[in-house]
């Protein structure tokens, strides 16, 4: 029988209670997450700043850490992004790689600058 999304994971006895939540957070919500963040981009050119200011404010009380550094992203809150990164434990192995992708993103945007002047 395939696995049902509600279905909580077995999970080893012989794991601390401290750890439980991250492997329920990566088991329950990351592919829930990697679908939001797909349907997010598919339609973030066609909204305005007040609807992307609204899907973050219910992000925000998510658990899908990584809608909610994307939206802040997407509004140049770079600061609440770094921030989430080091206050949230299950995401904060993501920071340099999305520190990396912003870098390349900015520098990008400026090379299309340079070239449209």
């Amino acid at each position: 029988m395939g696995k049902n999304f509600i279905q909580k994971p077995e999970i080893d006895q012989s794991v601390s209670k401290k750890d439980k939540p991250e492997l329920l957070y990566k088991y329950l919500v990351v592919n829930n997450e990697k679908d939001v963040l797909k349907l997010i981009k598919l339609i973030e050119e066609q909204v305005d700043e007040e609807t992307i200011k609204a899907f973050c404010t219910e992000a925000d009380s998510s658990p899908m850490y990584m809608v909610r550094v994307y939206l802040h992203e997407f509004l140049q809150n770079y600061q609440k992004c770094l921030q989430m990164f080091f206050k949230i434990k299950v995401i904060k192995e993501n920071v340099f790689v999305w520190l990396q992708d912003i870098q390349a993103n900015i520098l990008a945007h400026n090379d299309d600058q340079n070239i449209s002047e």
